[in-house]
């Protein structure tokens, strides 16, 4: 009998690093998922946050290997200027490249750089990186 090779969503492996993390549960407030600040509206809480989107997953490896490229970006709340944005992108960068559990494993590609959102000119930085996620069977 033959079985059916999956991989785990790239977002959730991504943002289950992120959220079980002890240093950056360290971080007053932070608030980790899929959506921007702007996204958010009045339900943004202020604090500093961290959206993670899949921009591109390559199935090609199948059934070994799957990935995809996953932009993190990082506001560091209200009253933070681009230099501490900047600091705490470095700080998620770290973690998830640090990361390596039976999902695969995720490598930072390009950033972190900073930018500034248009709407609301609140300084952010972001990252890409590219996470192998390794097969399961049902």
């Amino acid at each position: 009998m033959t079985e059916l090779v999956v991989f785990d969503d790239p977002l959730l492996v991504a943002l289950g690093v992120l959220r079980t993390n002890p240093l950056l549960a360290a971080v007053d407030g932070i608030g980790f998922g899929t959506k921007t600040p702007d996204d958010l509206g009045a339900d943004y809480p202020g604090a500093p946050w961290v959206s993670v989107v899949n921009l591109y997953t390559d199935p090609s490896g199948y059934p070994f290997t799957e990935r995809a490229t996953l932009r993190v970006s990082v506001w560091g709340g209200q009253e933070v200027d681009e230099a501490q944005a900047f600091r705490l992108c470095q700080a998620v960068r770290a973690v998830l490249a640090s990361a390596d559990g039976p999902h695969g494993s995720i490598t930072p590609q390009a950033g972190p750089f900073t930018s500034e959102d248009p709407d609301t000119e609140t300084p952010f930085a972001y990252f890409d990186a590219v996470i192998r996620l390794r097969p399961a069977t049902l």
